[in-house]
């Protein structure tokens, strides 16, 4: 359990973004922690000071991250490999299957677009793309078992949608997969560094990060895990130097791949940025992800309640196992461009889309900023 204590602790210690702003917005992107600043910025030195002199000790810290990630989601270290955003973690999936006429996929209509476009980019192999319609913000499984048949390739969904901050009961949908022989592929972009999450126990195939957002990493880093049952069935598509077993033997052309999900990452990585996702993971994991959750439950429950007090409508489905960490309602009393510039000149930091509001506040976040927010809105 985080007390207020250790709260004003972390905040001090690791998140200088809290003495100029209240920041809410973690789903577009998150302010980087001390720790991680610290991270980078210690390769950088070493690579401005000592070129490659060091290199060993780099793709040391590669493997520790690559642990850490495998830790934080409960996968095996083998079945984690690094990526640079979410669509190309989706893509390596959707462009390596066999596909085969009237093969069809399931994502959902309000999806997150490297939810969709990956799928509409195979119609050249004639594969059927459908789209379960979700019913008053969420997913349910019954829907999807009106749709998915003995062709169904692949679902996809988010463990957290980004447009109202569903989520998604994994568990159903990773058994109805498993009972049927699909493969069960999330985004987990909005969930993983805010929420619980076992892939063992929610029959995940495959799973795509970002680290942007709640795990509080540089942009052009993330990881995708694919388990060790899917690896051998889906073809690499993009093949370099490091995706084979002789990968520093360069004039030996053995096509031979790499027996681990470390066989998606075809060149050299974005090493500063696995700096910067080894010291987050250290950072989450140290804290507790349990911790960590109910903490921005916690949050998110006070803000919806003020919201609700205030007259404002939510879009965000608060029953139980369908809460994340963020909050969607609707703006009604203000124009876009006046609420925005009042919380600005608040210091509050949230996002403002067409007529409505995304808060999103993370663990270091105080039920005082909450209560913040809630007083200067409109």
């Amino acid at each position: 359990m985080l007390t207020d204590k250790d709260v004003s602790l972390i905040r001090e210690s690791e998140f200088p973004v809290t003495r100029e702003w209240i920041y809410l917005n973690h789903l577009v992107r998150s302010p980087l922690p001390n720790s991680v600043v610290q991270a980078v910025n210690s390769y950088l030195s070493d690579r401005n000071l000592n070129g490659i002199i060091h290199g060993e000790s780099w793709f040391k810290t590669v493997e520790e991250a690559r642990g850490l990630a495998a830790q934080l989601i409960n996968s095996h270290v083998d079945e984690i490999g690094f990526i640079k955003n979410t669509a190309e973690g989706i893509c390596h999936i959707a462009n390596g299957i066999d596909w085969h006429e009237g093969d069809n996929v399931i994502t959902f209509n309000r999806e997150y677009p490297c939810n969709v476009y990956p799928w509409m980019n195979l119609k050249d192999k004639e594969v059927d793309l459908r789209f379960v319609n979700a019913m008053d913000g969420r997913i349910k499984g019954d829907d999807l078992k009106d749709l998915i048949d003995e062709q169904t390739r692949v679902v996809n969904m988010s463990f957290v949608q980004f447009n109202n901050g569903f989520r998604g009961n994994l568990m159903e949908i990773g058994d109805i997969c498993r009972e049927r022989g699909t493969i069960f592929l999330v985004d987990g972009t909005q969930g993983v560094g805010a929420l619980r999450l076992d892939i063992k126990e929610a029959n995940i195939d495959a799973l795509a990060v970002e680290g942007r957002k709640w795990l509080f990493v540089p942009d052009g880093t993330g990881f995708l895990y694919c388990s060790k049952g899917l690896l051998g069935r889906i073809r690499v598509t993009e093949v370099g130097a490091s995706s084979v077993i002789n990968a520093r033997d360069f004039l030996n052309y053995d096509l031979t791949l790499l027996p681990d999900a470390r066989r998606f990452e075809s060149g050299i990585l974005n090493i500063a940025g696995i700096y910067g996702l080894k010291a987050a993971l250290k950072l989450i994991l140290d804290i507790g992800i349990g911790a960590i959750e109910d903490r921005i439950l916690m949050l998110t429950d006070h803000l919806c309640q003020g919201l609700e007090d205030k007259g404002y409508q939510l879009l965000s489905p608060r029953g139980d196992g369908e809460k994340s960490g963020i909050v969607a309602f609707i703006n009604d009393k203000s124009p876009n461009h006046i609420l925005e510039k009042r919380l600005r000149d608040n210091r509050i930091f949230v996002s403002v889309k067409e007529d409505m509001v995304k808060a999103s506040p993370h663990f270091y976040n105080t039920e005082e900023e909450i209560e913040r927010l809630i007083e200067v809105l409109p």
